[in-house]
């Protein structure tokens, strides 16, 4: 087997061992292998600039990474890409077949590949999520541990947060030793929890006020740094999209389509993408809804959903808003410019309820008069 003939490459990730499928130019099989972790990286050298083909996962960007340092094209596919093809039994070999299938087929998109420093501020995102859910759900645990005592002194998790530890000896001194050390281990681990919380809080602050990138975008209105480095972490440098509607697609806040020959018929906005940017850019864009109703005014486009739509559809559309702006802001490397649709307007501060869009609103019209036959 001749390895200068490959031009297209199937390749397994794995931990140790790795399955890798061969291809000509032409198309023609030219053999699979198993590597190890140790010459998987000699063996790619050896190759003729390729385009490497695998499913993103764990370790991907890694190898992304060292596949384009030997002059190779990395192609990271979505595992859905892969797992529609799979019929039958599973095994590494089949899988590297399908990966190389799966590059061929049309409409093969390559995921997202995200430099160390990005990847290093999402980790900081990710870390922060996990340590708000252990907070919420130590909190949570410990307040039905006081209430299950009859002690209601604290009454939600912030009032608990902040409590001494001479006003919690105070309320336990009373109850059984087990208890008391139950609740005494839950209000360590809350604790922190918190202060775990806050310190990553701090590390993405630090990290927003280092990027320029990140800074543009904190500058949109209703953008906080959390939105802001996220949107910096997420986003490729150049952006791959040409224009900020494709963005605003890929992360899945543009309606579904189920539109069939002349007839258009749009669902529910399609959840596709990065969940973790799509929820917070849905955050801050409620930030802002919310900013509305307690200073009656805000954007004008915002301002305008929010006096026709329902409150989750208007908060929705201003979120696909904020996508759109951002992308095309980093597509044409310019700063913030307040255009007609982010100008202050102001707001009545009536909330709508309709889902289906707007609301009729109801004036009491007097009964007509009965008219005698």
């Amino acid at each position: 087997m001749d390895l200068q003939e490959v031009r297209f490459v199937g390749l397994d990730l794995a931990k140790r061992l790795f399955s890798v499928q061969l291809q000509s130019e032409d198309g023609r099989n030219l053999g699979t292998r198993s590597l190890t972790r140790d010459e998987l990286q000699p063996f790619f050298a050896s190759l003729p600039p390729s385009v490497v083909a695998m499913e993103a996962c764990a370790g991907a960007a890694y190898w992304c990474e060292l596949f384009a340092s030997q002059g190779h094209t990395p192609l990271p596919l979505h595992a859905r890409a892969v797992a529609r093809l799979r019929m039958g039994p599973k095994n590494d070999k089949k899988d590297a077949a399908l990966i190389l299938l799966a590059a061929h087929l049309p409409g093969a998109r390559a995921v997202l590949v995200k430099s160390r420093d990005q990847l290093a501020a999402l980790s900081l995102h990710r870390m922060r999520e996990l340590v708000l859910r252990q907070e919420v759900a130590c909190g949570g645990q410990l307040m039905g541990f006081l209430f299950e005592m009859g002690c209601v002194r604290w009454k939600t998790i912030a009032d608990l947060r902040r409590a001494t530890d001479e006003e919690l000896d105070e309320e336990v001194r009373s109850m059984p030793s087990d208890m008391q050390f139950s609740i005494r281990s839950s209000f360590a681990r809350l604790r922190a929890a918190h202060a775990e919380n806050v310190a990553t809080w701090k590390a993405l602050q630090r990290w927003h006020a280092s990027h320029p990138r990140s800074l543009v975008l904190g500058a949109i209105p209703g953008v906080g740094f959390g939105a802001a480095s996220a949107l910096a972490a997420s986003i490729p440098d150049p952006p791959p999209w040409t224009s900020g509607r494709s963005f605003s697609a890929y992360l899945g806040l543009v309606p579904c389509q189920r539109s069939s020959g002349d007839i258009i018929r749009l669902g529910h906005i399609g959840r596709g993408g990065d969940q973790y940017l799509r929820r917070a850019l849905f955050l801050a864009s409620r930030s802002a809804a919310m900013r509305c109703f307690r200073m009656k005014e805000g954007p004008a486009s915002l301002v305008s959903l929010l006096d026709r739509k329902h409150f989750f559809v208007a908060v929705t559309a201003h979120a696909a808003r904020i996508a759109r702006t951002s992308c095309q802001m980093l597509i044409d490397g310019t700063e913030f410019e307040e255009t007609a649709a982010w100008h202050s307007a102001p707001f009545d501060g009536k909330r709508h309820t309709a889902s289906g869009g707007a609301t009729k609103r109801c004036t009491k019209v007097d009964p007509e008069p009965h008219m005698e036959p």
